[in-house]
Parts: structure tokens; C-alpha cells; sequence
């Protein structure tokens, strides 16, 4: 197992604070859909023996990973999930699927891979696997290069694909939540 010696410890952030609404699609906006996800995670992992830290949605992305850095000092201290729905942005076409960045490493690339595809077999969408932070839109994500232990952004699936959106619509975050936590 890649996290045998880790603490059973998990970080989990929403991917966007209470001041950051994150992608808006047909009236469904990305922060509030994703807190769902990551509440009903906190309560899966918390029933399979996790300790859950869980980020206030009060707090920015610079106090969140700084909230992370108190209490996670090692590399072994735990692991941390920030929680995203994707969007297209300015690309065309059909593009839909689950997709984890992290850091380009071997540990990070195997949980990453992982991760991604819990989420889509359990969701039926596409798993596009671990991406490194660098193919990120920004070209870094400040949760994976700046929190110490390792450290995943969870790009559940596309907001913007009327397949992928359907996952909302028809009120699967619990299954969402459900690929993570059995990943």
C-alpha cells in the first residue's frame, strides 16, 4: 500500500471559499456543489476510521493551505484533497471526465491515478488519470506544491458538460464522495 505509513489523518477542502463561487452553470455553482461532496466525504471517512481536518469555507486558498501547514509538518502526516468541479473554459468540443492533479512524482502520479479512477468508475465518467499541477490552467496549484504531505486538486468531472452535469443533477454527490473515500 503507497500510504502505509502515513497518518490516517485527511485534509479536505471545497475548492472554493464563501468569497468564490467557482464555475457557474445553468444556475449550479461549483462551491456549492462541491462543499455537498465534501461534507458527505468528511462524514465516509470519519465511519472508516479517518481523522478529518476539515477547512473552514471561511478561508481563502492562502489560509487554507496555511491552516494545512500547522498541523501537517511531514511528508507522513496525512493526506489532503481539495475538491473541484472542471470546466472547459475557452476549449471546444466534448471534454468530460475525472482528472486529479498533484505533483509530478511517482507516489503522487500512483494515488493520483487511483483517486481519479474511483471517482469515474463509481460515476461512469470518463477517467482522465493524474495530471501533474504543471498541465494545470495556472501552470502550478499552490495546494500541491505548498502542503507538505501529499496533496491532490480532485477535478470530479465538468460542470459544463451536459454528461458530466448530470452527476449534479441527479444528485449523485454522495456517490461522488463515495469514489473518493473507497479510493
Amino acid at each position: 500500500m503507497i500510504l502505509k505509513n502515513h497518518k490516517k489523518v485527511i485534509y479536505l477542502n471545497a475548492g472554493h471559499f464563501d468569497g468564490s463561487p467557482g464555475f457557474i452553470c445553468d444556475g449550479l455553482v461549483e462551491g456549492k456543489e462541491v462543499k455537498i461532496i465534501r461534507d458527505l466525504l468528511e462524514m465516509l471517512l470519519l465511519d472508516s476510521g479517518f481523522s478529518v481536518v476539515k477547512i473552514p469555507d471561511n478561508l481563502d486558498l492562502r489560509k487554507s493551505i496555511d491552516l494545512v501547514g500547522e498541523t501537517c509538518k511531514q511528508t507522513t502526516d496525512g493526506l489532503a484533497i481539495d475538491i473541484h468541479l472542471n470546466s472547459k473554459g475557452n476549449l471546444a468540443g466534448i471534454i468530460r471526465g475525472t482528472s486529479v492533479y498533484a505533483l509530478n512524482n511517482a507516489k503522487s502520479a500512483s494515488i493520483g491515478e487511483v483517486l481519479s479512477k474511483g471517482i469515474s468508475d463509481i460515476v461512469l465518467t470518463k477517467n482522465l488519470g493524474f495530471k501533474p499541477d504543471s498541465e494545470s490552467g495556472p501552470g502550478s496549484l499552490g495546494w500541491c506544491r505548498q502542503i507538505v504531505c501529499p496533496s491532490f486538486v480532485v477535478e470530479c468531472f465538468y460542470l459544463d458538460d451536459l454528461e458530466d452535469r448530470k452527476i449534479i443533477l441527479n444528485k449523485q454527490h454522495l456517490l461522488v464522495a463515495e469514489g473518493i473515500c473507497d479510493a
